[in-house]
């Protein structure tokens, strides 16, 4: 890899920002707003599941870091 190329991508992985964005931000970009990429929005399938569960209940949302999370979960 060149020098250029590698000075590039590290000034741009250091300017990558690990925080969960708010579902209004400019930055966030709505997937499942279309049927394109998934037939149903995850989030209001997990959302769907805990407001009819008639006990309480456990639901496991996981991934990577950095993949969006946090930043989906702050749309329940």
């Amino acid at each position: 890899m060149a020098t250029d190329d590698a000075t590039y991508l590290k000034d741009f992985y250091r300017a990558l920002a690990d925080r969960p964005l708010a579902p209004d931000d400019p930055n966030y970009v709505r997937l499942y707003d279309g049927e394109g990429l998934v037939p149903t929005d995850p989030i209001r399938q997990l959302q769907t599941t805990i407001e009819w569960s008639t006990l309480e209940s456990a639901q496991l949302f996981s991934g990577f870091r950095g993949t969006g999370k946090s930043t989906e979960l702050r749309r329940l």
